[in-house]
């Protein structure tokens, strides 16, 4: 799946969960229906366009894009293991 959250077929571009970006997925179009599947489970559904250069997107897909993906979870930790004074002195004062 591209960067920008798509798969193309025939000239057309359609949305996918944005958490795949990068994957390997799989598009079955079937009559008037496109499907993306990953991991052998549909996680698009569309309606096929005519024509070219259009886009088809569902804003499901993009729910939570700001947010982080956390790739490996950070364990708790105080924000701050020493006070800032002591970075300060080591740094040559305050800024």
């Amino acid at each position: 799946m591209t960067s920008d959250c798509s798969v193309e077929v025939d000239g057309n571009a359609y949305s996918a969960p944005w958490t795949l970006i990068g994957e390997r997925v799989t598009v079955i179009v079937a009559g008037a229906d496109l499907r993306v599947q990953h991991a052998g489970q549909d996680v698009a559904r569309h309606a096929l366009r005519s024509g070219r250069h259009g886009r088809v997107a569902d804003p499901a897909h993009f729910a939570g894009i700001g947010r982080r993906k956390a790739i490996c979870p950070m364990p708790d930790v105080p924000t701050l293991l020493r006070p800032l004074s002591e970075y300060d002195a080591v740094a040559g004062g305050a800024w």
